[in-house]
């Protein structure tokens, strides 16, 4: 299964990469939205794990950019905010699930494993 982490804090996306690698997951890194989108375009992971605030294109901006070509990928977003309304927005624009930071790391590896094929 391949995982994109889109994530612009260094220290956070190299602990979850960390983490999820141990667990025999192929994962791709990006350090922002626009590269979230061109790596999506050029190898097609199976989930995505989006932090919302991020430079160059926000984790919004990317989730709307993505899900106009690939409908279907799963996104998970994470965010170091715990509103509501952004959990309501995150399903209304197309993930599949809003898990707020610090990330329960066993409830991010159900809610993946939802998705393999």
């Amino acid at each position: 299964m391949i995982i994109l982490v889109a994530e612009d804090d260094s220290r956070n996306r190299e602990m979850l990469v960390r983490r999820l690698q141990r667990r025999n997951y192929t994962i791709l890194e990006a350090e922002n939205g626009l590269r979230a989108v061109e790596i999506t375009k050029a190898q097609q992971p199976d989930v995505i794990l989006m932090d919302i605030a991020m430079p160059v294109l926000n984790g919004w901006e990317a989730l709307e950019q993505i899900h106009a070509i690939y409908p279907e990928l799963p996104v998970i977003i994470l965010s170091a905010h715990s509103m509501i309304d952004d959990q309501r927005r995150a399903i209304n624009a197309g993930a599949v699930a809003y898990l707020s930071k610090p990330i329960d790391f066993d409830r991010l590896l159900i809610k993946i494993e939802q998705f393999r094929r």
